[in-house]
């Protein structure tokens, strides 16, 4: 008789724990945004917005890549090798980065992150590529600066979109 009731006790506590995790993970559809560290996510399904925010020379720039951007090119599974080498990456990263900033050579790799679109697309899952590059200092010298790209698949970059800096108080 103990055993059976250590059994049923056992057999409770695992199924109230895979419900509590099945509903901890379901999000509900009425939050779309979700902001984390710089990061923002707007999902709409097939129309999420991958964004990343970055300063540079005092200006605020938004560095985008939306989920059609993504999607039109060739699927990525974790199980292969990175479509984008790290290379290719930095070099494309750099192509965009020139196009910003006068002394690029300055420029080093930071960063490089792998980012996953919600909504999955008719081959599999969307994913999106980043690489964050930060200028080489001098002893003694403090630089915020910093320089994201986002990149599909196949390596074509994103948009990035430059404002003033908002004002802090």
């Amino acid at each position: 008789m103990r055993k059976h009731k250590l059994s049923f006790l056992v057999g409770a506590v695992c199924c109230g724990l895979c419900a509590t995790l099945l509903f901890a993970q379901t999000l509900p559809s009425t939050l779309p945004l979700r902001k984390q560290q710089g990061i923002t996510s707007v999902y709409q399904p097939k129309s999420e917005v991958i964004e990343r925010i970055f300063y540079l020379q005092g200006k605020e720039y938004r560095s985008l890549m939306t989920w059609q951007e993504a999607e039109s090119v060739r699927g990525w599974e974790p199980f292969t090798p990175l479509p984008v080498s790290l290379e290719k990456a930095e070099e494309i990263a750099r192509k965009e980065l020139i196009k910003l900033v006068s002394d690029e050579v300055r420029w080093q790799f930071a960063e490089f992150s792998i980012g996953r679109f919600r909504a999955p697309t008719d081959y599999g899952e969307n994913w999106y590529f980043a690489l964050t590059m930060k200028p080489a200092l001098a002893i003694g010298e403090v630089n915020s600066d910093s320089f994201t790209v986002l990149m599909n698949a196949s390596g074509e970059p994103g948009r990035i979109i430059g404002r003033p800096a908002r004002k802090t108080q």
